[in-house]
């Protein structure tokens, strides 16, 4: 998987090679490249605090 563009596509990278949880805000104009960085692994949420709440709960119980 290699980054396309954005200083933080790095870091993201490292974090999904390792199996580290990450969470990233994507805005419209970015998703479809994002998308294709992400190669299926992404989970979209809601832009909500409940929706982000549980995703890090279900990420901390691994």
């Amino acid at each position: 998987m290699r980054p396309r563009a954005g200083a933080f596509c790095p870091v993201l990278a490292l974090a999904m090679e390792q199996g580290i949880p990450a969470l990233a805000a994507v805005s419209e104009r970015n998703l479809e490249n994002f998308l294709e960085f992400a190669g299926g692994l992404e989970t979209r949420l809601k832009a909500e605090a409940r929706a982000v709440h549980a995703w890090i709960a279900a990420a901390m119980l691994g």
